[in-house]
């Protein structure tokens, strides 16, 4: 679906990217860990068309449609939970759904404001669950997660795992790589960057 070839990106002095290749197939958990500052969020950033490489390039599937979830929530303040997802979605029932999937239903007519942090995460999710594209790019997915919530969402990722690709870039090794199907440490590439 999505194909890295030999892609370098350089901030300053710093490479964080160097001839990197990388292949996500058509369905399941492509998982991207590394320490911070080791170029996971360039990388998702990278794939979803929002920053260029400064050489190599990164080929897509005709027809791709990304659902992402940024490292910040990116809710909108003066719209409710159910708008912000269906602010994506375009579509209120698939929106609806998607919140008391994400255990939210009854705080629809919530604002931004009035949720924890971990609430917030889950209307990202939500929004880029409803939205409907087909792979999910994921950073920092579980950030303000609980831990039983961090596995319930993990589960409702692995589901969509089975008929799209769901690109997962986080710090959280001991719960994403025994589940995942491709799983890449950035800290393993040579250290000549």
């Amino acid at each position: 679906m999505i194909e890295c070839k030999k892609i370098s990106k350089t901030f300053g002095k710093t490479t964080v990217l160097k001839d990197f290749d990388y292949i996500v197939g058509e369905t399941g958990l492509h998982t991207v860990t590394g320490p911070s500052g080791r170029g996971k969020t360039t990388l998702a950033r990278l794939i979803m068309g929002l920053e260029r490489p400064d050489s190599g390039e990164i080929l897509y599937k005709e027809g791709i449609r990304i659902s992402p979830v940024f490292p910040e929530n990116r809710l909108i303040p003066t719209l409710t939970c159910l708008e912000n997802v269906e602010y994506a979605a375009k579509n209120r029932a698939k929106s609806r759904e998607m919140l008391h999937r994400l255990k939210l239903g009854g705080w629809e007519d919530a604002y931004p404001g009035q949720l924890s942090s971990g609430m917030k995460r889950r209307v990202a999710l939500a929004r880029a669950l409803a939205y409907g594209g087909n792979i999910l790019i994921l950073d920092e997915p579980f950030a303000g997660l609980d831990a039983a919530l961090k596995s319930y969402v993990l589960e409702l990722l692995l589901y969509h795992g089975k008929t799209m690709p769901v690109l997962l870039f986080s710090h959280e090794v001991a719960l994403v790589k025994p589940v995942s199907h491709h799983f890449l440490d950035l800290q393993m590439l040579p250290k000549s960057y």
